[in-house]
């Protein structure tokens, strides 16, 4: 539940990253993320009413924040069309994700 802990910028953050996945990354989508392409698109309709206690959602949420950072080649000047925030702001949100869900454990 990190992700119900967190701000509602860092949480509309995320939602854009999982919106922008399957255009940065579409061949590759459930080789990236973990995720089976149909069980992503779910999560991501349902968005932000998730729970990353679920697997998949958990993985989803990495798997859109570490990709869209490092994965869409050439898809860089695309990216305040998708993602509010820079690539540094985004790895912080990504950083305090992970805080979260690692006091989880």
């Amino acid at each position: 539940m990190a992700f119900k802990k967190m701000s509602k910028l860092d949480q509309k953050v995320i939602g854009e990253c999982l919106q922008a996945l399957p255009l940065f990354v579409s061949e590759d989508l459930s080789t990236v993320t973990g995720v089976e392409e149909n069980r992503l698109l779910e999560i991501i309709k349902t968005f932000p009413n998730v729970s990353d206690s679920n697997e998949d959602v958990d993985l989803a949420i990495h798997g859109a924040l570490t990709n869209v950072v490092g994965y869409p080649h050439g898809m860089h000047k695309k990216w305040g069309t998708f993602i509010s925030v820079s690539a540094e702001e985004l790895s912080l949100i990504h950083a305090r994700w992970r805080a979260l869900k690692d006091a989880e454990k």
